[in-house]
């Protein structure tokens, strides 16, 4: 399982100067960007892995910081982690209980046929 804090980036209007106008009569080629991007005050969570219970991603919103929603990421990262670790243990005793049952059936099945098995 992994996350990443990411900065959320502001997009406007790419007002276009005059070296620009000027480089791009010059040469067919140039392309004056459509916007601008500048980096924001904003951040967001994103949470990659694992099995989701809620959300994968988290974001500062005018209405919602992303502090606030911190015991909601934290409560994922829980969620995640228990199901994980069910999981795990799922697969540790799943071998073991097949080979119980296999034994268990030669022994009857052997029992069966007249064959004892050996001590």
């Amino acid at each position: 399982m992994g996350f990443l804090v990411l900065q959320e980036q502001d997009r406007t209007e790419h007002v276009a100067t005059e070296k620009e106008l000027a480089a791009a009569k010059k040469n067919s080629w140039v392309r004056i960007p459509r916007f601008d991007y500048t980096p924001s005050e904003r951040l967001r969570f994103v949470r990659s892995g694992g099995q989701p219970h809620r959300a994968s991603e988290w974001a500062d919103t005018p209405g919602r910081s992303l502090e606030k929603q911190l015991a909601e990421i934290a409560q994922e990262v829980t969620l995640r982690g228990e199901a994980a670790e069910r999981r795990r243990q799922d697969e540790i005793e799943a071998p073991s209980g097949t080979r119980r049952r296999t034994a268990s059936g030669t022994s009857k099945r052997k029992k069966r046929l007249g064959a004892t098995p050996p001590d």
